[in-house]
């Protein structure tokens, strides 16, 4: 017997308590599709295991399948215990679910998590959330006003974690405030933070998210309440708007804060050194771990900065809390930062040359004596921006026009550590100079999966056989810059599209322009592993005539699907979004 014919043997001998533990690491839908029906005993221990179910990126296939099981057996659903549902790259799911089952159905569910809450589905939310009375953990990702009106629904008691990132008020008069403590809130006002701290006693951990171009003034008048929050450890504010004096005030009242992760923009009396270490000092004293990013003004020079930056070099910071700094400028941002850095967008320019991104840091065991020449040690790394995620390519130089180049690619991987990048972002000013360009990020990317790219820089270069290889390997996103003020037209001719459509026969995620419905047909017909497909046509037939034909495609495909018609100059712009596969 072949090593192959013997993992099932091996596999099948494991007792029963290891199986039920290994089961816990799968998605509910890949277990029952990987595992069930292969004998009784699986199918068995499937159905009286801990089941997590993850309905985001999920094929509708899969996911009719899994309901299909549930609404056969009521024992599956008693068994559920955290349940995420998505609308994101799944138009629909959300209300296909709720429209399926009751949370009633399912009484030992403990953690729900809704992603792209359409307004369909909000009505119905109110009574489902009022009716999970084991509900210990809640992510709702909706409108700041819907968010609200749901959380004002909950009755349990038993609430520990929630997370409403679009939600700026908190409605406090609910029970659950007596039992969370952990909370991700979306806080424009920092009279909102105090209040939160003041009402909710139990918390013990603290993520405070500001939404970009927020209306809502931000001037300081002092805090209004007095509170002490004794079991908050652990703080993270990701857009601090205010200046030094406000956010003394906050920490006041936080003696216990063990964890601090701060970002901020623009707010120069942040930059202190000093008053942070008397701050430290008197309010925090049992803080231990602490990350910030400050962005310096812009107008400063480097010799400014690299003075406030010093600061951050005292024994209080290097010897006492361990805490290393160092100072980051890319042209288009300057920042003081801690080592490692939070999170963070910045701009590199690849154009100019390789020591356009420079970095000031100070070596662990240097003295501050050996940095009076130089005033600070320009440290050499292999990298100056690790765990990046996600990449954006873009021509800096708005008068002259760049191709990007073998060169630059270097420069990139000089500056940036690549192996964790998941996606890029190829701007459309940004035109790619040669095949052997792209060929050399996607096997400096192992972890590259998802791609936007202007569909005029991409699709000359799928002539090269071995640029489409690695492309059909790794890319399951691929977004071709959809236009709906002046759609153009992708594929010249119908060999194009061929071409396309080999090269990503493994695409799963697809967002283009189609200008003929022969073009929609044959993607639908030939990225097989498409789970959706979000596209605009331009036709000159009626709004009668394409929906009904677009109504006929999507039935064979068995697809949810959502459609909106825009009629503009004896034209017809049809923005489908597909759920498939």
């Amino acid at each position: 017997m072949n090593k192959a014919s013997e993992i099932p043997t091996k596999f099948e001998s494991l007792p029963n308590e290891i199986l039920l533990e290994y089961f816990m690491y799968f998605n509910a839908c890949q277990l029952f599709y990987s595992f069930d029906r292969l004998n009784y005993r699986l199918s068995h221990l499937i159905r009286n295991s801990t089941l997590h179910v993850d309905f985001s990126h999920v094929r509708k296939s899969i996911f009719d399948r899994f309901c299909k099981i549930i609404l056969k057996d009521p024992q599956t659903k008693d068994r559920i215990y955290s349940l995420h549902l998505s609308n994101e790259n799944s138009h629909g799911l959300i209300q296909k679910f709720f429209s399926s089952f009751s949370t009633t159905e399912f009484p030992h569910l403990q953690s729900l998590k809704l992603t792209i809450v359409d307004d369909k589905t909000i009505q119905k939310l109110n009574s489902i959330i009022s009716s999970m009375k084991e509900l210990s953990s809640l992510h709702l990702n909706c409108t700041g006003a819907s968010t609200h009106d749901i959380l004002s629904s909950l009755t349990t008691s038993k609430l520990k974690t929630l997370s409403a990132t679009s939600l700026n008020r908190f409605p406090l008069h609910i029970d659950a405030r007596f039992s969370i403590t952990n909370l991700t809130i979306c806080c424009y006002d920092l009279h909102h933070v105090c209040h939160l701290l003041a009402n909710l006693p139990q918390l013990n951990y603290l993520n405070v998210k500001r939404s970009s171009g927020s209306q809502e003034s931000t001037h300081y008048m002092g805090l209004n309440e007095n509170f002490c929050a004794v079991n908050l450890i652990a703080m993270v504010i990701d857009d601090f708007q205010y200046g030094f004096n406000e956010i003394e005030d906050l920490f006041n009242g936080l003696p216990n804060l063990k964890s601090l992760t701060i970002c901020s923009a623009d707010r120069p009396t942040m930059i202190n050194a000093r008053q942070w270490e008397r701050l430290i000092t008197s309010s925090l004293p049992h803080l231990e771990t602490f990350r910030f990013r400050f962005i310096c003004d812009l107008w400063s020079t480097d010799d400014e900065i690299l003075e406030l930056f010093q600061q951050f070099q005292s024994d209080f910071w290097l010897k006492t809390h361990h805490w290393y700094t160092e100072y980051l400028s890319t042209g288009s941002d300057k920042w003081i930062c801690t080592i490692p850095c939070p999170s963070y967008r910045c701009d590199l320019t690849a154009y100019c040359d390789a020591h356009n991104c420079t970095m000031f840091s100070r070596a662990a065991n240097q003295s501050l004596d050996s940095m009076s020449s130089e005033r600070v040690l320009q440290k050499k790394r292999e990298f100056h921006f690790c765990d990046i995620v996600s990449l954006d390519i873009m021509n800096a130089e708005t008068t002259t026009k760049h191709s990007l180049g073998i060169n630059h690619i270097k420069i990139i991987k000089d500056t940036v550590n690549l192996s964790e990048l998941c996606h890029l972002f190829i701007l459309s000013d940004c035109k790619l100079a040669s095949a052997s360009v792209l060929l050399r990020i996607l096997k400096a990317t192992p972890k590259l999966s998802s791609i936007q790219i202007d569909s005029s820089a991409l699709l000359p270069l799928l002539v090269d056989d071995q640029l489409c290889k690695y492309l059909n390997r790794m890319i399951k996103r691929l977004d071709l810059y959809m236009s709906g003020y002046s759609p153009t037209q992708i594929f010249r001719d119908p060999t194009e599209l061929k071409r396309f459509s080999k090269a990503f026969s493994n695409i799963e995620v697809l967002h283009c322009n189609t200008n003929q419905k022969t073009e929609f047909k044959y993607l639908l017909d030939n990225l097989q592993k498409l789970i959706s497909l979000t596209t605009l046509i331009k036709t000159i037939e009626t709004r009668q005539t394409i929906s009904e034909w677009l109504e006929k495609e999507l039935a064979k495909q068995n697809a949810n699907y959502d459609i909106k018609y825009e009629e503009r100059n004896r034209t017809c712009l049809v923005t489908v979004k597909v759920w498939m596969g």
